[in-house]
Protein backbone atom coordinates (compact mmCIF):
# COMPACT_ATOMS: atom_id res chain seq x y z
CA UNK A 1 0.00 0.00 0.00
CA UNK A 2 3.10 2.75 0.86
CA UNK A 3 4.88 1.89 -2.41
CA UNK A 4 1.55 2.54 -4.42
CA UNK A 5 1.17 5.71 -2.36
CA UNK A 6 4.61 6.63 -3.22
CA UNK A 7 3.80 5.93 -7.12
CA UNK A 8 0.62 7.34 -7.55
CA UNK A 9 3.08 10.86 -6.15
CA UNK A 10 5.17 10.36 -7.97
CA UNK A 11 2.97 10.50 -11.31
CA UNK A 12 1.39 13.61 -10.17
CA UNK A 13 4.80 15.33 -9.66
CA UNK A 14 6.07 14.39 -13.16
CA UNK A 15 2.69 15.20 -14.72
CA UNK A 16 2.62 18.60 -13.02
CA UNK A 17 6.46 18.79 -14.09
CA UNK A 18 5.27 17.89 -17.78
CA UNK A 19 2.68 20.02 -17.63
CA UNK A 20 -0.93 19.64 -19.62
CA UNK A 21 0.23 21.27 -23.03
CA UNK A 22 2.80 23.34 -24.94
CA UNK A 23 1.96 26.98 -26.09
CA UNK A 24 4.58 29.27 -28.36
CA UNK A 25 3.90 33.37 -27.16
CA UNK A 26 2.67 34.80 -29.95
CA UNK A 27 3.15 38.43 -27.58
CA UNK A 28 5.53 39.37 -25.25
CA UNK A 29 3.50 39.53 -21.95
CA UNK A 30 5.13 41.43 -19.27
CA UNK A 31 4.21 40.74 -15.18
CA UNK A 32 1.63 43.64 -13.84
CA UNK A 33 0.42 41.74 -10.91
CA UNK A 34 2.59 39.29 -8.56
CA UNK A 35 2.11 35.93 -10.03
CA UNK A 36 1.83 36.92 -13.37
CA UNK A 37 4.20 35.06 -15.69
CA UNK A 38 6.46 37.19 -18.23
CA UNK A 39 7.08 35.94 -21.41
CA UNK A 40 8.47 37.30 -24.70
CA UNK A 41 6.98 35.90 -28.14
CA UNK A 42 8.29 32.83 -29.46
CA UNK A 43 8.78 31.14 -26.36
CA UNK A 44 7.35 28.02 -25.81
CA UNK A 45 5.40 28.16 -22.42
CA UNK A 46 4.66 24.31 -20.40
CA UNK A 47 1.02 24.92 -19.80
CA UNK A 48 0.16 23.37 -16.40
CA UNK A 49 -3.04 24.54 -15.87
CA UNK A 50 -5.60 25.66 -18.21
CA UNK A 51 -9.13 25.83 -19.38
CA UNK A 52 -10.93 25.35 -22.79
CA UNK A 53 -11.09 29.10 -22.87
CA UNK A 54 -8.47 31.60 -24.55
CA UNK A 55 -10.44 34.32 -22.71
CA UNK A 56 -9.21 32.96 -19.49
CA UNK A 57 -5.52 33.11 -17.68
CA UNK A 58 -3.80 29.49 -17.81
CA UNK A 59 -0.73 28.87 -15.72
CA UNK A 60 2.56 27.95 -17.04
CA UNK A 61 6.41 27.84 -16.44
CA UNK A 62 8.87 29.16 -18.82
CA UNK A 63 12.36 30.32 -18.36
CA UNK A 64 12.34 28.18 -14.41
CA UNK A 65 9.18 30.41 -13.05
CA UNK A 66 5.65 29.82 -13.21
CA UNK A 67 2.69 32.13 -13.04
CA UNK A 68 -0.77 33.17 -14.97
CA UNK A 69 -0.64 34.46 -18.40
CA UNK A 70 -3.78 36.00 -21.13
CA UNK A 71 -4.35 32.20 -22.94
CA UNK A 72 -4.84 34.62 -25.68
CA UNK A 73 -1.51 35.58 -25.71
CA UNK A 74 -0.51 31.88 -26.38
CA UNK A 75 -1.05 29.37 -29.46
CA UNK A 76 -1.01 26.14 -28.16
CA UNK A 77 1.13 23.21 -30.28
Amino acid sequence: MFLRIIRILFLLEKQRMEGVARAIALFNFHAVEAGDLTFSKGDVIVVTRKSDSTDDWWTGKVNGKEGIFPANFVELV
